[in-house]
């Protein structure tokens, strides 16, 4: 039987990740399969791989199955703005059908 955890927090920097990754370490260490995405991130770093946000990184580091970048974090705005204002200054519309991965 498979079970989904949904984090979520009002504000930045509240822990959402860190306690997302604790999740993940506690269900892999009882011998669970885990995988995990950020469908929105905003604030991107250039890296070998292309733009990738800090918190989609750890998530898919800490995770058990191999997801790649673009599942884990489905849409990334590279400012690192409320997701609104970031989608708003990029001119991009976020739709349901881009957080299905």
């Amino acid at each position: 039987m498979s079970k989904s955890y949904f984090v979520t927090g009002t504000d930045t920097e509240v822990g959402k990740t860190a306690i997302s990754a604790a999740i993940l370490v506690a269900l892999q260490e009882r011998g669970k399969t885990t995988a995990a995405i950020k469908p929105v991130a905003a604030g991107a770093d250039q890296t070998p791989a292309g733009p990738r946000n800090q918190d989609g990184l750890i998530l898919q580091r800490y995770q058990t199955f191999e997801l790649p970048y673009g599942q884990v974090n489905p849409v990334l705005l590279e400012q690192p703005l409320s997701p609104h204002i970031a989608a708003e200054k990029q001119q991009r519309r976020v739709t349901v059908s881009q957080l299905e991965g």
